[in-house]
């Protein structure tokens, strides 16, 4: 979930490197309903685990229902395999966070099943799969769904169940800084996830610009 009323803003620049420094990341407000997924800017510092480079754009799902982040901020985080709380990350909602940065998460059973892709997902897809992986990390679903979120939600859980065994596909848990929501990440990130990071960087770069103007008006 976040917290409303924050506009995401971000200078895209380079990194200065400082092994005592954390990685941080800046994370917009989502789809608008309160969950993920959420685009994320992630700036690399000595010793990241994405190795040196310019700054990572790309997309997350939360695995926390009673914490909270404000979209704009930078957190500094730690990537881990639980989160700040205690929860343990689990094969099934890795491989469930994998396919769906591949582009490759299906969504029903059927001959020619759709598939749901983080990066161009439809925000009631998006909703659904979330809440699949809530569901799978143990966690209350805060939000109510329409029917069709529900089928996509359990055949999501149920196939995570099935094929999510013994790997945690390269999934880490981000923790965010100050006991915030933490989210999920894949190191390293897959090639598909490549494809669209410049029009995401030039998205959020125009967003950080604007907002700037309107704070010096």
């Amino acid at each position: 979930m976040k917290t409303i009323g924050l506009t995401l803003g971000i200078a895209l620049v380079g990194i200065a490197a400082g092994s005592a420094r954390a990685d941080t990341v800046v994370l917009d407000g989502g789809p608008g309903y309160g969950g993920g997924s959420f685009g994320a800017v992630i700036t690399r510092t000595a010793g990241s685990p994405f190795g040196t480079g310019p700054n990572i754009a790309t997309r997350t799902f939360c695995v926390e229902t009673t914490q909270y982040f404000s979209p704009g901020t930078s957190y500094n985080v730690t990537y881990a395999m639980a989160t700040t709380s205690g929860t343990s990350l689990n094969s099934a909602t890795a491989w469930a966070f994998s396919q769906a940065m591949a582009g490759t998460l299906e969504l029903d059973g059927s001959a020619t099943p759709a598939t749901f892709n983080i990066f161009s997902g439809t925000a009631s897809q998006q909703k659904a799969v979330q809440a699949a992986i809530w569901k799978l990390m143990g966690q209350a679903n805060p939000f109510s769904l329409s029917g069709a979120e529900q089928t996509i939600r359990d055949y999501v859980y149920g196939r995570a169940l099935t094929e999510g065994t013994g790997s945690f596909y390269g999934v880490r848990v981000m923790q965010l800084a100050g006991n915030h929501q933490d989210q999920l990440v894949l190191v390293p990130l897959p090639q598909a996830a490549w494809a669209g990071m410049s029009m995401m960087a030039g998205v959020v770069g125009m967003a950080y610009i604007r907002r700037r103007k309107q704070q010096q008006a």
